[in-house]
């Protein structure tokens, strides 16, 4: 059972289905970018930084898996979003302006 919390009226709602977890993925892969992001400008999070230092920061248990699954080179081909600076440890990957 997964539980995705809902911003807008600030309830949590829970998720049984793998199929209906999916249908948020791209929700929540979106928001923990921007959080991390985040937590990096206001010096919650290192520039450098682990997956044990993400979930602290977050409130989170996943960055485990969510660091490594979107990094530069995963051979998942998702979306890139960190650098691997070493085993464990990885940055931002700078945004693309326009």
């Amino acid at each position: 059972m997964h539980c995705l919390y809902n911003y807008e009226d600030a309830t949590p709602r829970v998720l049984t289905t793998p199929v209906a977890f999916d249908r948020f993925a791209p929700i929540m892969e979106r928001e923990t970018i921007h959080e991390i992001r985040e937590a990096v400008r206001n010096g919650r999070i290192q520039h450098e930084f682990t997956p044990a230092d993400v979930n602290n920061a977050l409130g989170i248990d996943w960055a485990g898996t969510f660091l490594p699954k979107h990094r530069v080179g995963n051979p998942g081909r998702h979306t890139e979003l960190f650098v691997r600076v070493r085993s464990g440890v990885y940055e931002l990957r700078a945004e693309k302006r326009s």
